[in-house]
């Protein structure tokens, strides 16, 4: 049996398409004091064969409340392209069951630099964006 030890305050980050190990990080944030990856993968006494089983088991998965933690995550130390490419992700691997309500919490984060980029591509750089075609500029990157 392998011990899992909590090392420092912080798990650290795991991308979505990295499957089995980011499901991993979710029931690490939400279990206190596993002592193992069996203590882990089981649930209600049954033992499920992956981390991601043990998601949808305990309900982890059926509101969009780790979707929308990682992109808030994400906004504070990701780039804008990569929040995108985490946006696209979660909408293709993930099921997200409001894929509207992921973007309108999510695309002022992922457009910190299309101001500057339509500035720069129209030559004005006083040019000023409201939300709506800033939003749909962003739309357009992703």
């Amino acid at each position: 049996m392998r011990v899992v030890k909590k090392i420092g305050a912080r798990v650290v980050a795991v991308h979505p398409s990295a499957d089995d190990r980011y499901y991993l990080r979710i029931i690490i944030n939400k279990i206190k004091g596993p002592r193992s990856y069996e203590e882990l993968k089981t649930y209600n006494d049954v033992k499920y064969p992956y981390f991601k089983s043990v998601c949808h088991a305990q309900g982890y998965l059926d509101n969009d409340v780790e979707w929308l933690e990682s992109m808030s995550e994400g906004a504070r130390t990701a780039t804008p392209y990569q929040l995108c490419d985490l946006f696209v992700t979660f909408i293709n691997n993930c099921f997200v069951a409001s894929p509207k309500g992921l973007w309108e919490h999510s695309w002022k984060s992922m457009s910190e630099d299309i101001l500057h980029k339509r500035q720069r591509i129209l030559g004005h750089a006083n040019l000023e964006l409201d939300d709506k075609i800033l939003e749909q500029y962003t739309l357009i990157e992703v």
